[in-house]
């Protein structure tokens, strides 16, 4: 309203550019790069996993023959092992039937070291043996 009042005292006074016209505004911006192109960051990043995967591949290949060394060597002492506790089996089998012959002396028919089972199959037992040491 304040703004009609003026325009009918002073006339119709219409604000416009200087003869010449304005300066023009440099309106380009002006910042600094901001770190390498993405072509660089995408193919540092192509190559740094591709190196990742290159060592995992390389760390199961170790690991391979790591455990393969570890089966043959499994594998080799297996019969000695093996060996060993049928002499452990033995032994304790005997102690077994010393035991049994002197608990049994006085039972008739009874034949110490004799199966209690009607196969005859032998079957190693499924308890694990006390730590017996061979004589």
């Amino acid at each position: 309203m304040f703004s009609r009042q003026l325009a009918r005292v002073f006339g119709r006074v219409q604000d416009g550019p200087p003869p010449g016209g304005f300066a023009p505004i440099n309106v380009k911006r002006s910042l600094p790069e901001r770190g390498p192109p993405h072509i660089i960051i995408v193919g540092s990043l192509i190559a740094l996993m591709g190196w990742g995967w290159y060592r995992l591949a390389q760390g199961n290949l170790e690991q391979r023959e790591i455990e393969l060394e570890r089966r043959a060597a499994k594998l080799a002492l297996m019969p000695y092992l093996l060996a060993e506790q049928d002499l452990k089996l033995l032994d304790y089998h005997k102690k077994q039937k010393q035991i049994e012959e002197e608990l049994m002396k006085d039972v008739p028919g009874w034949v110490p070291g004799e199966s209690v089972f009607k196969g005859k199959r032998y079957l190693p037992p499924f308890f694990p043996l006390p730590n017996l040491q061979i004589e």
